[in-house]
């Protein structure tokens, strides 16, 4: 019984050490934002220079286009216009306490 539990425990060990499994590190540090293009670098910066210092982007819940900021063609000319959702926080009322 011992040496049947010592080889499971043993075999558990080896294959998480195999599995590159690192259970120091939280889960948070393994995901990392997606790379954006200079293009869409400029067009994220315009749009939160913009932007009230209260507001925060948000994705359209009931929208084809999924992304907080869309270029899309509303009127068939040359340039695409820009579409965003935002919410503002009500950080200017403060309630009493």
């Amino acid at each position: 019984m011992f040496r049947l539990s010592f080889w499971v425990i043993s075999v558990c060990i080896c294959l998480s050490l195999l599995a590159g499994c690192d259970l120091t590190q939280p889960p948070a540090t393994l995901m990392k934002q997606p790379k954006l293009s200079e293009q869409n670098q400029e067009i994220l910066h315009a749009v939160k220079k913009n932007m009230p210092k209260d507001a925060s982007l948000l994705e359209a819940a009931h929208s084809p286009f999924r992304e907080k900021v869309n270029l899309i063609h509303l009127d068939n000319e040359k340039d695409p216009e820009v579409i965003f959702f935002m919410a503002r926080l009500f950080s200017r009322f403060i309630l009493p306490y």
